[in-house]
Formats: structure tokens, sequence, C-alpha cells
């Protein structure tokens, strides 16, 4: 079976999948917001991830097309930080120094929030930054304003449903009436007022 963030290719002997297969979606919606933020004018830049992983790849081709529908948008600079948070704050800073004007920050994996919104911050710039998924830290800053929002997927469920399906396989049975082929897991788009009620879910964190 496969799981996480990408089905598998046409003609793949897989029994089933448990993940998300709506990243390009997801990659728009982030967009989308961001460009209603933004009043649709401005330059943005996008922070990728892994070179190749195809989640990211798909989020960054989801923001391009997004972008590519508003005429006064322009994607000013495209950086892959190889989802390490230290590499998207370079990155970030860097973009910063290259584009004083920037006004948005497209964010395709759950490190590089992090990464610029430490830059941001370190800044003090007003630029906005959608992203994705739920590390404590981006979600601080969600609650605190410097991130406008994430893109939270169910990662949980992912683990889970992808136990109790490699078990059922295990023990011999294939999709049908106990397990579907296809599991797809849900991204929910939340904002600061969500912030403070996914840090206690997830963390025990109210602070």
């Amino acid at each position: 079976m496969t799981f996480s963030s990408s089905d598998a290719a046409e003609g793949c002997k897989r029994i089933a999948y448990v993940g998300n297969t709506h990243n390009y979606e997801d990659g728009a919606a982030l967009t989308e917001a961001l460009c209603e933020k933004l009043g649709y004018k401005g330059k943005v830049a996008v922070l990728v991830g892994s070179v190749g992983a195809p989640c990211h790849e798909d989020r960054a081709a989801g923001a391009r097309n997004t972008i590519a529908k508003y005429p006064d948008m322009e994607i000013v600079a495209t950086e892959y930080d190889m989802d390490s948070i230290d590499i998207a704050h370079e990155l970030t800073l860097k973009i910063l120094s290259d584009h004083p004007d920037l006004d948005g920050i497209i964010c395709c994996n759950m490190s590089n929030p992090v990464g610029a919104a430490r830059a941001i911050q370190e800044k003090q710039s007003d630029t906005v930054i959608v992203g994705m998924d739920h590390d404590r830290e981006a979600l601080h800053y969600l609650k605190d304003g410097v991130i406008y929002c994430l893109g939270v997927q169910e990662c949980y469920s992912i683990g889970f449903d992808t136990l109790t399906t490699a078990v059922k396989i295990a023990d011999g049975l294939l999709p049908g009436d106990l397990y579907p082929e296809r599991v797809n897991e849900i991204t929910t788009v939340i904002y600061q007022k969500d912030a403070a009620f996914m840090l206690e879910l997830l963390y025990g964190d109210d602070t």
C-alpha cells in the first residue's frame, strides 16, 4: 500500500492508498486566500520545499496557476528550502532583501512557514504569509497574526488509517466492504481565530 501526500502513479500495483490527493487544490486555496487578502494585486514569493516531492510541487503548481489568473499579481521569486526551517529563514531574508516591496509569501510545506515567519519578524515586515500544516511554532505565529492562514491536513487520521488499513491487508483482506481502496484525508484552512483552539487540541497548549 501507499500513504501520505501523493497517490501512486498510473499502473502501480498498490492495493490501497491513504493520504492527500488534493495538494494542487490545497496550494490553490491558500493562494486564493492570499490574493483576496492583498486585494488581488502585489508581488509574492513561493517557498516550495523539497525538489521533486510531489506534494510540494503540486502545491506550488496550484499557487502559480492561481497567481496567473490575476494580472496585477506577480511571482518574483521561487525557492526550494529542502524542508528546512533554517534554509527557509535564510531564503526569506534574501528574498526580502532583493524585493523589499514583497507583499506575500506562499509556503508549500510544514517547515517553511516557520522559517518565513522568523524572517518576517526579524525584518519587521508586513509581508503576508500563507502556508501548510500545524507545526506548533507556526500555530503560535498564526495566533499572533504573523502568519495569515494555514492549510491543516488530517495528519493524525493519515497515520491511524494507514496502520489500520495495513493490518487488514496483512490479514489478507482486499478493499471492499471492510475498507476503501482509497482514503482521501481532508485539509482545512484555518485563520488567527482558530489558532488557540488548534494549539489546545493538538498540543494541550493554551498559552
